[in-house]
């Protein structure tokens, strides 16, 4: 009993490894500059997150983006789709999912479209904003942060695509055109 316990915790071990060497082998496309550190910066991301304001964040990431992002002030345009049932959807903004997927928008005319695939994540925040994820590959994540702003992610498994500031383009994936 004592030798399957043993081979069981390695064999854990060994797929939780190969996941972790799968997301670290991952594409990653941004918008702006990185820094040497891949845009984590001395705090690290979640240091950056909890930084006390937005500006604060935007250098502490090192992701420096043309300007910041111009966020919606109400949810009058709103809407929320995930795997394919419309759950939420008020004003303008639009979001479509399918099976699997997550997306969600917010902002006048904001649009979000998580199709194909499964485990694919849109989410389009401010006005314009377009971030679109799937065309075939699973585990893809684009975030479009600003007015007029673009992400996707796409052609591929675990692309992750981030658009932040207004009028910001990230595309991630093997084949994004």
């Amino acid at each position: 009993m004592g030798n399957s316990k043993r081979v069981s915790s390695l064999g854990v071990l060994a797929v939780g490894l190969g996941i972790g060497a799968a997301m670290a082998a991952s594409e990653v496309a941004s918008a702006g500059t990185n820094s040497a550190d891949g845009g984590a910066g001395a705090l690290g991301v979640f240091g950056a997150l909890a930084a006390a304001d937005f500006s604060d964040a935007a250098n502490a990431v090192g992701t420096a983006a043309a300007t910041l992002p111009t966020l919606p002030t109400d949810f009058g345009n709103f809407a929320v789709s995930i795997s394919g049932i419309d759950l939420l959807s008020l004003g303008t903004a639009s979001a479509d999912s399918s099976f699997g997927n997550i997306a969600i928008a917010y902002g006048d005319y904001a649009n979000a479209n998580a199709m194909s695939g499964f485990f694919n994540y849109a989410s389009a925040q401010g006005s314009h904003s377009i971030a679109v994820v799937g065309d075939t590959g699973s585990f893809n994540y684009a975030t479009a942060l600003g007015d007029h702003a673009s992400a996707t992610a796409a052609w591929g498994n675990g692309n992750v695509a981030t658009a932040t500031g207004d009028y910001a383009v990230a595309t991630a994936g093997a084949s994004v055109v």
